[in-house]
C-alpha cells in the first residue's frame, strides 16, 4: 500500500511494522509544523530528486524529541491529507516538497485542528559556519555548560586552537592546544573539551590537567566528518571557561574506510610508545609524545569486502602518571584517529617512572612505563 505527492494513506490502515526508505541519514519529516528526525536508507527505485512513496512513514508520538534511532511510536491519530510534509533536508533545507499540499476546510474542522500555513518558500540556505554555529548555540553548550558563561577572544582569552583551514586527510586532521598560563597550585586549567560540532558524536574527549602537567598544551590528530568549527574550551579550577575555536573544511573524516594499515595497527594493538622530545631539566615541563597502537574504529564506515559496518572500537581512557602522581587523563571518542597519538607536557622533580594506562570499548588494558633520568 502506497501513497503518492498528493494523497496518504490513512494511519489506521498502515500495517504494524513498515517501514519507508529516503534519501539519506539527513531526510526529515514535518508533522504539525514540527520537524521529525529519522533514520533512513536510499531507495535504488527513485532519483535524488523524485519524491519518496509515503509507505507506513514510523512516526514519534506527540511529545518530548525522541532518539532518531528509536522513533518508532505511531501518531494516536489518523493522518490525513495537509499533515505531513517532507523536506529534502542536506543541513539547511534547501528543498522543501510538500507531499499532501490539498488541505481542506472540511478536514480541519472536523479533525479540530487549526493551522497557519506560512509561506513555503524554501528559507536561503546557511552557510556551513552558519550550520555550525547553530549546533552548537543550540544543542552542544546547552548540555555540556548549561548557561555558565563561556570567555572568547583576545585579548582575555587563555587558550589558543590552531587547526589546517582546509584537511589534506578528514581522518588524519593535526590540531594544536597552547595554553597562555603555567600551572600552578593557585591557579591551573583543569580540563579540556575539545568538539567538534557536525561530527556524528560531537565530543571528541575530555583532558584532565593538574599542577604536574607543567602546562596544558596538547596536540592530536582527529576525525572530522563534515565542515564544521573545531572548538577547545578550558575549564580553570576556579570555574571560568575560556574557547577558541577554528573552522576546518572536510569531509568523510568518521565514515571513511579504514586505512590500509589497519591489519599491522590490529596485529600491534595495544603498543605503547612514550618519547621525550628534547632536553629534560628538573622542574621544567618536559614535552613528551605518547603513541597508541589501536584502529580505533568508528562503526560508521563500511566494510568493502564483508559489505557491513563493524562495530565502534576505539581507546576511551587514558591515564598519564609520573611516580604514581596524576599528570593527564582523558575520556576520548572515536573522533580520535587510528593509532592515538597526543604530545603532552609534564614536570619532573627527580628520577622517576611515567606510566601509561589505556583502556579501550572492549575494556582492554594496556600499560607502559618510562624510566626518566635527570
Amino acid at each position: 500500500m502506497s501513497g503518492s505527492a498528493g494523497t496518504l494513506t490513512p494511519y489506521a490502515e498502515h500495517p504494524p511494522g513498515r517501514t519507508i526508505t529516503g534519501r539519506g541519514p539527513t531526510d526529515t519529516l514535518q508533522y504539525l509544523g514540527q520537524p521529525i528526525a529519522f533514520p533512513s536508507k536510499a531507495s535504488p527505485r527513485t532519483g535524488p530528486n523524485r519524491p519518496r512513496h509515503l509507505d507506513g512513514w514510523h512516526l514519534p508520538r506527540q511529545g518530548p524529541k525522541r532518539s532518531p534511532a528509536h522513533l518508532s511510536a505511531r501518531l494516536p491519530l489518523q493522518l490525513q491529507p495537509g499533515q505531513l510534509s517532507w523536506y529534502k533536508n542536506q543541513g539547511a533545507n534547501e528543498e522543501i516538497k510538500w507531499m499532501c499540499p490539498k488541505l481542506t476546510r472540511e478536514y480541519f474542522r472536523r479533525a479540530g485542528l487549526w493551522l497557519v500555513l506560512l509561506a513555503i518558500t524554501p528559507p536561503v540556505a546557511a552557510t556551513p559556519e552558519e550550520e555550525s554555529r547553530q549546533i552548537w548555540d543550540t544543542s552542544l553548550k546547552p548540555v555540556y555548560f548549561a548557561d555558565r558563561a563561556i570567555i572568547e577572544g583576545a585579548p582575555h582569552t587563555i587558550i589558543e586552537l590552531t587547526a589546517p583551514p582546509r584537511a589534506e586527510d578528514p581522518a588524519l586532521v593535526p590540531i594544536s592546544i597552547h595554553t597562555k598560563i603555567p600551572q600552578t597550585d593557585d591557579a591551573f586549567i583543569q580540563k579540556i573539551y575539545v568538539f567538534i560540532d557536525k561530527n556524528p558524536l560531537p565530543l571528541v574527549g575530555i583532558f584532565a590537567f593538574t599542577p604536574a602537567s607543567g602546562r596544558a598544551d596538547l596536540a592530536m590528530r582527529i576525525r572530522i566528518d563534515d565542515r564544521s568549527y573545531v572548538r577547545a574550551i578550558a575549564e580553570m579550577n576556579t570555574g571560568e571557561l575560556y574557547m577558541d575555536e577554528r573552522f576546518v573544511r572536510a569531509v568523510g573524516g568518521c565514515s571513511a574506510p579504514p586505512g590500509k594499515d589497519l591489519a599491522e595497527s590490529m596485529a600491534r594493538l595495544g603498543k605503547i610508545k612514550i618519547r621525550i622530545l628534547g632536553e629534560i631539566q628538573q622542574g621544567e615541563p618536559s614535552l613528551t609524545q605518547l603513541m597508541i597502537s589501536h584502529p580505533n574504529i568508528t562503526g560508521l564506515a563500511m566494510d568493502q569486502v564483508r559489505r557491513m559496518k563493524p562495530l565502534p572500537y576505539f581507546v576511551k581512557e587514558i591515564k598519564v602518571s609520573f611516580d604514581g602522581q596524576p599528570v593527564l587523563s582523558a575520556e576520548t571518542t572515536f573522533a580520535i584517529s587510528q593509532d592515538p597519538s597526543f604530545r603532552f607536557f609534564f614536570v619532573p622533580h627527580q628520577d622517576g617512572k611515567l606510566t601509561v594506562e589505556v583502556i579501550d570499548t572492549k575494556e582492554e588494558r594496556f600499560t607502559s612505563s618510562y624510566s626518566v633520568r635527570l
